[in-house]
């Protein structure tokens, strides 16, 4: 997470994370994608290096260059990234009054109204990001839009490659996993790298109903708790 801490060892660390934790378990409301994406800004000029030190990509006028490829043209560019094994990049940009898009590898969507930048698999070979458009909010996966709702938020995937992601429908937040719905509540919430076990079998995340909180470990509802600290 792109935050800074002040002090050596990280002492405000975990304040900054709680802070964060509490901004995405909030009473579910119309999302803006852009305060949570954490985006660090693509500058003209400004070069990108993959992981492995192999690759590299920068903005240049009006254009992202990767591999010595220019991709398309766009007025501004938000938040650029690799891909886990460096082999292809991502990035969110503005055109004009036209919106948001979204590139990822060849590929250009958009315009949005709004977007959050995409989240990739442990390897690279998944992608997926959330974006709205007229009231709808909805995640593209590999390039296919998948359901509408009032909000998403917070895509991540498992080590074995399933998709997870909050949804919200009508005041009632539910967790979407590999496209099922789980079960409805008044609001949800997990740290996306903290919802699955390293081995992906297992998932586990926070639930409120009624002014009770609720742990929900596989789609299982624990018994009702005043309140439940992080997982």
């Amino acid at each position: 997470m792109p935050l800074l801490t002040p002090l050596p060892g990280g002492r405000y660390a975990p304040v900054v994370r709680f802070i964060a934790l509490l901004f995405l378990c909030a009473v579910p409301q119309e999302t803006d994608f852009k305060e949570r994406s954490f985006k660090l800004p693509a500058r003209h000029g400004q070069v990108f290096v993959s992981r492995d030190g192999r690759r590299a990509a920068w903005v240049a006028g009006d254009r992202v260059s990767f591999d010595g490829k220019d991709g398309p043209k766009f007025d501004d560019f938000e938040w650029l990234g690799f891909s886990p094994d460096g082999a292809s990049i991502a990035y969110t940009a503005r055109r004009g009054g036209k919106g948001r898009f979204v590139v990822v590898g060849a590929q250009s969507f958009g315009p949005f109204d709004r977007v959050a930048h995409p989240v990739y698999s442990q390897f690279g070979r998944h992608w997926a990001f959330a974006a709205s458009l007229k009231g709808r909010a909805f995640i593209t996966l590999d390039g296919q839009t998948l359901d509408e709702f009032d909000d998403v938020r917070a895509p991540v995937f498992s080590n074995d490659g399933l998709l997870a992601y909050h949804a919200i429908e009508k005041g009632k937040a539910f967790l979407v996993l590999d496209g099922k719905k789980a079960e409805a509540f008044d609001s949800i919430c997990y740290w996306p790298e903290d919802l699955f076990t390293p081995s992906g079998q297992t998932h586990a995340y926070k639930a409120v109903s009624g002014g009770k909180s609720f742990v929900v470990v596989n789609g299982k509802k624990s018994d009702a708790y005043d309140d439940v600290g992080r997982l």
